[in-house]
């Protein structure tokens, strides 16, 4: 093997007048090469930022096996490389800017080629330091370490390809093929072929007399006025775009043929196309327009904007025809159709794949303890209610989805176990694919998207079908609805909020009346009366928190209003609110009807002691510890006024709507405060809630195996850590349990 100095068809034939390089132009160089060098910062510290600023969002990007090494490692080094190419080509034509050449001979040195690819180091190393926190043992990490020895080789033979076609179209013995890149047999056989057949110069001189009498803007550091022929530097760089791009759309097939939430590519990876794909384009624009001055951002906004006028560059989400014409049952038919059983209802919080973890561990946790207990009635049968946002909703999707949909159709416990492991798997490969395939194209091209398959093909989309895929989740929205008036199932509300206009927006099988002196949320069905939802896709609206997943809209008719859906979190991410109006509304209705029986009976007619529910238990999950003392107040710079407005928004979000939601519930407890039970009078609204108290909770949709069994460890730990909140699930399923103590106060914390 040969060092590599020389790229064949070197561009200084005849160099020229040697210029010294002041500091000046070494800044001014720094601007025109200020795409690649962003880009190259962003890859370098990205894995840094992963485990210090960012670990909860970006820190299980990084959770690799084999093949997801391969393609990182392949992608990262072929990022690097292309960071290389395009900074060069800055370089090698400095009179295209005015200023004089930075580097003096077309050659690809060790030592740069060797800098470069230590931006992906810590990309590439990160898994292997991070082996406790990923349960990576030894077998795994020697199959890791092989997995980036193979992806050096899948990086390096893109590499040689665009070699070996920029010796092929130069001018023969340029420059000695096996010198021009470091080969062994037979790779350097080929190069030494290809560099004896190249094209002929002497054919291509009036190409290069004619291009003289052009303007010398247009072709001044592209094309040698020799021949005509690009300087070697670019057509490196067009090869190796050319040949990686085919290795891009090998992987764009390759995850096609897998069923979605199966593929193995891992989401890092279509990360780094996303960055070789900018870094091309921009760099292109950047190294055209800055000989005229012109910005960069200038072309960028005129794309944009161009693209942002089309509505097909807009985000949609999928719909049905609404089958079922009854009606949804409202709370007083729910819970007129529980009369005489233990009333559960479930309120569970957002925040990605931590929280759909956490609810489904806590709901099947709580099924098979009063299995255990030998209570009356079983979890399932008492769960009457669920509402829930974001991860909250996708742990909620997969437990309710145990519930048959046939007439007489029991809870389907033995499937808990593997419900588990799929609200667990991550979803983030699918999405990576859309965002570097569908949704980068959206932008500048939308017009890709004119039929309604592509239309729908984007982030979210991709999220919906892994979930379909993986949990058998195949129902439409109404279809849950089966059951819910006769108690068989519980109902569910799906929290989203409306983007334009902030308002909360309910994806239920349960309707609640509007008030006019207290407006409730908006129903989907009552803003789409005709229309119906995939479950899937109504999870995926609780769960839109942009950039993960984009805010969409239902595709549109000219009689529809089509507002789009975002994250309910923004709104309430508690899900309290709803679940309080729904409770509300439901006693309220129970005793309006229990007034006006009373009213049509005789004087020696015996009235009933209390038509409403003895007793009614709020579950609150909450999927990340309480955040326990407040900040203490510190003294800001200037520039906490630039993020002060992000910051409170974001406090608002969480600790705002915890005190709001603590308040509803204790003015709900208050006005139904009391219930007539065996001659006594008890709290009628009751509280349990079940924290996760570990740390490092992810946020993202992607969970490392320590954080997964951090779930299961901290679920065992609870008759330790919280034995009352268990006692109050146990009393409600069994009011003779003998622990139960009716003088112990009990309220939402």
């Amino acid at each position: 093997m040969s060092p590599m100095p020389t790229i064949p068809h070197a561009k200084e034939s005849t160099p020229p007048p040697e210029q010294p390089v002041t500091l000046t132009d070494w800044i001014a160089y720094a601007y025109l090469m200020r795409v690649p060098i962003l880009i190259g910062v962003f890859l370098f510290l990205l894995p840094i930022l992963a485990v210090t600023s960012f670990r909860p969002l970006l820190q299980n990007l990084f959770v690799l096996d084999f093949e997801g090494t391969i393609w990182t490692t392949a992608m990262a080094l072929a990022l690097c490389w292309s960071l290389l190419l395009t900074s060069r080509l800055v370089r090698l034509n400095g009179e295209r800017f005015g200023l004089p050449q930075a580097l003096k001979i077309n050659t690809l040195k060790t030592r740069s080629t060797f800098i470069a690819w230590l931006l992906a180091l810590p990309l590439v190393l990160i898994q292997f330091i991070l082996r406790d926190e990923f349960r990576s043992d030894g077998n795994a990490l020697l199959w890791n370490l092989g997995g980036v020895l193979v992806g050096a080789l899948v990086a390096y033979l893109f590499a040689f390809t665009g070699v070996f076609l920029t010796t092929l179209a130069a001018p023969p013995g340029n420059a000695p093929a096996d010198t021009s890149f470091p080969a062994f047999q037979p790779l350097d056989s080929l190069l030494k072929f290809a560099n004896q057949h190249g094209i002929d110069e002497s054919k291509l001189r009036p190409l290069g007399s004619l291009l003289k009498r052009l303007p010398q803007g247009l072709w001044i550091g592209y094309l040698d006025p020799s021949n005509g022929l690009l300087w070697s530097g670019h057509w490196l760089a067009f090869t190796f775009a050319v040949s990686i791009g085919a290795l891009t759309l090998l992987l764009d097939y390759y995850h096609r043929l897998a069923a979605a939430g199966s593929s193995t590519i891992p989401a890092l990876c279509y990360l780094m196309i996303l960055l070789m794909n900018l870094n091309w384009i921009l760099a292109f624009l950047a190294f055209l327009l800055d000989r005229y001055r012109v910005p960069l951002l200038i072309p960028i906004a005129i794309v944009c904007t161009l693209g942002a006028r089309s509505p097909l560059s807009d985000h949609y989400y999928s719909s049905a025809t609404l089958a079922s014409k009854s009606p949804a049952p409202t709370p007083y038919d729910v819970l007129t159709a529980r009369r005489g059983k233990p009333i559960i209802v479930v309120a569970t919080a957002g925040g990605g794949i931590q929280a759909g973890a956490w609810t489904d561990q806590v709901l099947s946790g709580l099924e098979e303890l009063s299995k255990q207990w030998g209570t009356p009635y079983r979890f399932d049968e008492c769960l009457t209610l669920i509402s829930s946002v974001s991860g909250g909703a996708t742990g909620s999707m997969y437990f309710l989805n145990l519930y048959g949909l046939d007439p007489g159709a029991t809870f389907q416990e033995q499937k808990i176990p593997a419900m588990q492991d799929a609200v667990e798997q991550s979803s983030l490969n699918d999405i990576g694919w859309a965002l570097a395939f569908r949704d980068f194209t959206r932008i500048s091209l939308p017009y890709f998207n004119y039929f309604l398959t592509n239309k729908l093909l984007d982030r979210g989309y991709m999220l919906e079908q892994t979930w379909r895929q993986r949990g058998s989740i195949n129902a439409e929205l109404a279809d849950w609805r089966a059951g819910v008036k006769e108690g068989l199932r519980p109902a569910v509300i799906f929290n989203s909020t409306i983007a334009e206009t902030g308002e909360p927006l309910l994806l239920s099988t349960t309707h609640l009346h509007e008030k006019p002196s207290l407006p409730t949320a908006h129903d989907f069905y009552d803003l789409y009366p005709a229309k119906d939802l995939p479950v899937v896709t109504a999870v995926r609206l609780a769960a839109t928190f942009p950039y993960v997943t984009p805010a969409a809209r239902i595709v549109p008719t000219k009689h529809e209003a089509a507002y789009h859906m975002i994250d309910g979190g923004y709104y309430d991410n508690p899900g309290i609110s709803s679940l309080v109006s729904w409770i509300d509304e439901g006693l309220e209705d129970l005793a309006k009807d229990a007034a006006k029986a009373d009213s049509l009976r005789t004087a020696n007619q015996k009235t009933p002691l209390d038509p409403l529910p003895e007793h009614i238990l709020i579950i609150q999950i909450r999927s990340f510890p309480d955040e326990g003392t407040d900040p203490a107040p510190v003294d800001r710079g200037w520039f906490f006024q630039a993020y002060a407005p992000i910051k409170g928004l974001l406090g608002v979000r969480t600790s705002a709507q915890l005190i709001r939601d603590h308040r509803e519930l204790q003015g709900l407890a208050r006005i139904w405060h009391t219930a007539p039970v065996q001659g006594s009078l008890q709290d009628r609204i009751r509280f349990a809630t079940f924290t996760f108290n570990g740390n490092d909770a992810p946020l993202s949709w992607a969970m490392s195996q320590k954080q997964k069994e951090a779930i299961t460890y901290r679920w065992n730990k609870l008759p330790e850590t919280n034995e009352k909140d268990l006692k109050w699930v146990h009393c409600t399923l069994d009011p003779s349990f003998a622990a139960c103590s009716t003088s112990e106060l009990n309220g939402p914390y």
